[in-house]
């Protein structure tokens, strides 16, 4: 995802479990944060526990997403370790990765509230909402490990509102139908006590 994207063409609807299957899987996936050197880490998909429906997204010393398959075929994310700032984030009711089913100019749309808590103690640090919009973009062609792809793009833009601060973070995805996630670029604004600004932006992409 790095310089100017392939256009985006048109695409029928599609389905959760299709773009982004919960099964088994690891591999690397090289970062670049603020146009920083790049570094590679492992990432791996993996079932928590015995629980159906309960998978965790692991980002070697960076991150874990804990996700939820729902009923629907929604597949939503329940709460999210950042290591590098040492927080643990909750969402109530779970905040929606996927919809169940996206087309094109039909965006999904949704709240949930925030608790961000210590990462070690697991006391409160903060407490707030989040509005979120998920969105199909298209496809384009996506370059993976394996071979030239078509990627269907999805966008996503949350606007939280914690007592401490107001972030905006917006991320474009990609996903290879029936084989999950290929790459991802978040753009992420953080207001603190309405004086201090910061931005930073992340891409991924599954190393080669």
């Amino acid at each position: 995802m790095d310089g100017s994207p392939p256009p985006l063409r048109a695409t029928r609807p599609i389905s959760a479990s299709q773009l982004h299957p919960l099964a088994a899987r690891d591999g690397r996936i090289q970062i670049v944060v603020d146009d920083q050197t790049p570094m590679a880490v492992g990432y791996r998909l993996e079932q928590v526990g015995d629980q159906p429906g309960k998978w965790r997204w692991v980002l070697d010393g960076i991150r874990t997403i804990y996700l939820t398959n729902n009923p629907d075929g929604a597949i939503a994310i329940s709460r999210e370790d950042e290591l590098s700032e040492e927080v643990s984030v909750d969402y109530e009711p779970a905040l929606v990765f996927l919809p169940a089913r996206m087309a094109m100019g039909e965006p999904f749309k949704g709240v949930c509230q925030m608790t961000v808590r210590n990462l070690k103690t697991g006391s409160v640090r903060d407490r707030g909402s989040c509005n979120y919009q998920i969105e199909l973009l298209g496809t384009r062609a996506a370059h993976t490990p394996a071979r030239t792809s078509k990627a269907h793009v999805v966008q996503s833009q949350r606007r939280i509102e914690l007592r401490l601060a107001q972030v905006q973070i917006k991320s474009e995805t990609e996903f290879v139908a029936h084989r999950g996630w290929a790459a991802e670029r978040i753009h992420r604004v953080t207001e603190v006590l309405g004086m201090f600004a910061s931005t930073r932006t992340e891409k991924l992409t599954l190393a080669r």
